[in-house]
């Protein structure tokens, strides 16, 4: 009886703790492409990230094969910083790093501009990327 009781004390005790330290951690910020072919996401490096260290990752989720990266451009406010500004081959699902040492965002209006050819077409796509609040994360 004892021993039950603990334990039905201790799983919630786990469970609320471990909220607890997923909503202390910070937001991410995600994004998905009008059309469904892109998703973007702005997050830390690792968790618990001791150094700050922020890393932005693309990835094409569109047609077989993305023939023809143009140019990707992240936007922080007012700030551009232009990734790729020469033709580039990517596979279907492969992740394009836009940031690999960026800062925490700020409370600016972050967006990633993609140009892209694909079967002979062009497409332009601006991918606006939205706070979100992560639950559960693992602590390790």
């Amino acid at each position: 009886m004892n021993r039950k009781l603990i334990i039905i004390f201790i799983f919630p005790l786990i469970l609320v703790s471990w909220m607890i330290y997923s909503c202390k951690q910070p937001i991410v910020l995600k994004g998905k492409s009008s059309d469904g072919n892109w998703r973007a996401e702005y997050s830390p490096h690792h968790s618990p990230n001791p150094k700050g260290i922020w890393k932005g990752e693309a990835t094409w989720l569109g047609g077989t094969n993305l023939p023809t990266l143009n140019f990707l451009v992240f936007k922080s406010g007012e700030e551009m910083v232009t990734l790729y500004d020469k033709p580039s081959d990517f596979p279907q699902g492969d992740v394009i790093e836009f940031v690999s040492i960026g800062d925490a965002p700020l409370y600016a209006n972050y967006s990633l501009q993609i140009k892209w050819t694909y079967e002979n077409k062009e497409f332009d796509e601006e991918i606006n990327l939205e706070r979100k609040k992560r639950f559960f994360i693992l602590p390790f």
